[in-house]
């Protein structure tokens, strides 16, 4: 039996690309069927029409496979994109502080409402927010050492309190999340009562705008040793180093350094560093540091020259590209905000 032209009609079909099968697939058969055996002895004749067989399946499966995951990739791609079209995401991201005679306060709240249209036409909602309240007691912790305490803060999505039958530190904190339901708005109050030692004071909390999405400026540090070193931050406060563009997915070892004089005393509380993404709302514990490193003093380096009281190598690794902002902790206590672009 002579295949000579159902080969040539197969060749004819790939070349023509009369069939739809991906191009690595073409040419590999194409170059098989043109390898074959040309002469038609009986023995090779069983192992052609085997060949040419095979070469259909081959055909129809690698077709069948390209389609169909392309049509996959494709719904994938599809599904995604309407999603983001069907979902309205809102932040509430909100800092407010404040003081009374004797304490000061600071109340944090990160909330997210999403928006989504359902199959059936209606709009659903769903919720999630965080908290942090901090307080701090202004004088020295001999005053107040072994003292009953009581405090508590309201705001409009709910509120919380502690009682102490002696204080044994200066500053106090909540946290509470996640959580779904009420959220906080920009320009609302927080209301704190204080009671300790037979004394009350109730004072309110305003929002604080120097936490915000603006990108935080760089700027030259004193020259260390011969070299120059560009900081991003706030100086006084806290700052890193930042010595090239940020890129996602990359791992960045990087030198924070802080300004305040209660971190002589308390070298060894922890440092946490939490990264928020502006337009996903994407949040996550950037660093979480105990024992944070505190220089020896004969070990004069940019510390010293910059005159801060602490600093701090970490590493960070930012998931995604966009605008973030790094929300920095020691302790309990809020320290700043630094903003940044990932590349």
């Amino acid at each position: 039996m002579d295949h000579s032209k159902f080969d040539t009609s197969i060749k004819k079909i790939i070349k023509e690309e009369e069939f739809e099968t991906p191009l690595a697939v073409k040419d590999r058969v194409y170059h098989t069927l043109s390898n074959l055996p040309k002469k038609k002895k009986s023995f090779t004749l069983p192992i052609k029409y085997l060949l040419s067989g095979a070469v259909c399946i081959v055909l129809t499966v690698g077709a069948i496979y390209f389609l169909t995951s392309d049509k996959t990739l494709l719904s994938t791609e599809n599904a995604a994109e309407k999603k983001d079209k069907d979902e309205n995401i809102v932040i509430h991201d909100y800092l407010y502080s404040g003081e009374s005679e004797h304490w000061i306060a600071t109340h944090e709240f990160f909330g997210k409402g999403v928006f989504s249209k359902k199959e059936n036409g209606r709009i659903g909602y769903e919720s999630e927010s965080e908290e942090f309240f901090y307080i701090e007691y202004k004088g020295e912790f001999a005053e107040i050492k072994g003292k009953p305490l009581s405090y508590s803060f309201q705001t409009t999505a709910g509120g919380s309190g502690r009682s102490l039958d002696e204080m044994d530190k200066k500053s106090f904190s909540n946290h509470s999340g996640p959580n779904s339901g009420a959220m906080m708005q920009e320009n609302e109050t927080v209301e704190v009562i204080v009671e300790w030692d037979g004394k009350k004071e109730t004072f309110l909390l305003h929002p604080d705008n120097t936490r915000n999405w603006n990108i935080t400026p760089t700027f030259p540090a004193p020259s260390d040793g011969g070299h120059q070193s560009m900081l991003r931050g706030l100086k006084g406060k806290a700052v890193y180093m930042d010595s090239e563009d940020i890129k996602a997915g990359k791992a960045y070892k990087i030198r924070w350094f802080f300004w305040g004089e209660d971190l002589k005393e308390n070298p060894g509380e922890s440092l946490t560093i939490t990264a928020t993404q502006k337009d996903t709302a994407k949040r996550i514990e950037m660093v979480r540091a105990n024992n944070w490193e505190i220089p020896l003093p004969q070990n004069e380096d940019l510390k010293d020259v910059l005159k801060a009281q602490a600093s701090q190598h970490v590493k960070m690794t930012f998931p995604s590209s966009g605008v973030w902002r790094l929300d920095a902790h020691i302790g309990n206590k809020y320290y700043a905000s630094i903003v940044l672009e990932v590349k």
